[in-house]
């Protein structure tokens, strides 16, 4: 079985390094720019650069928003990376007030500088990741504490229910979440196609336990 996964191409995201990286994987992918036939793919990967009240003014203008809310109550993996992961969360103050898909509650916030270290704002580094959980659960379970992974992004996610942490990260003095967890809703804010040998795992182990769920009917 070769699972297949949807894409979300809405003029915002990195697809096409996703793609290789699921590729690589042994994934098949499709680019998807209509919410007309979600539930044929295994799981869904909403990436994303830029604006966010650029993104999210595209998804509604293509029809995503009520088709994204039906397939996660299918259970099916669905995967933000990046700006991806910021959409899920409920608003973002980027320049205004921006209503986000509101999946995960919680608000995104620019990083602010540390009165005693001067940052780079957005932050553009290899940076590295800390265990929020003791037990991380596939397709997360080979992340482990001091992984390095490669961020892009001015912004970070304040969410109001810390279960939902996975794993956080430090920077500006701010330590904020860097993938967060509901059932089957994934955020990821590093790169890991990007982010070499240990988030290219990620890939496969999403590859396995879609192929271990569907031998068992799930």
């Amino acid at each position: 079985m070769k699972p297949k996964i949807g894409i979300i191409d809405y003029g915002v995201g990195n697809i096409f390094s996703v793609q290789q990286a699921c590729n690589q994987a042994g994934m098949e992918t499709d680019f998807i720019n209509d919410p007309t036939n979600l539930k044929k793919y295994q799981a869904l990967i909403l990436p994303g650069v830029g604006s966010y009240a650029t993104a999210m003014a595209n998804l509604n203008s293509k029809g995503f928003i009520g088709p994204f809310n039906e397939y996660i109550k299918s259970g099916r993996y669905f995967i933000g990376i990046c700006l991806g992961m910021q959409l899920l969360l409920t608003k973002s103050l980027e320049f205004g007030v921006h209503q986000g898909l509101n999946i995960i509650e919680g608000t995104v916030e620019k990083f602010k500088q540390d009165n005693n270290i001067s940052y780079a704002i957005p932050q553009i580094q290899w940076n590295k990741i800390k265990k929020y959980k003791d037990k991380i659960d596939k397709p997360l379970s080979h992340f482990i504490e001091e992984d390095y992974m490669y961020f892009v992004h001015s912004y970070y996610c304040n969410v109001i229910n810390r279960d939902t942490i996975v794993t956080t990260t430090e920077y500006c003095g701010i330590e904020y979440p860097s993938i967060i967890r509901q059932n089957n809703v994934i955020g990821m804010q590093f790169h890991p196609e990007k982010s070499g040998k240990n988030g290219l795992i990620f890939y496969k182990e999403l590859k396995e336990l879609i192929i271990e769920q569907h031998n068992y009917g799930i």
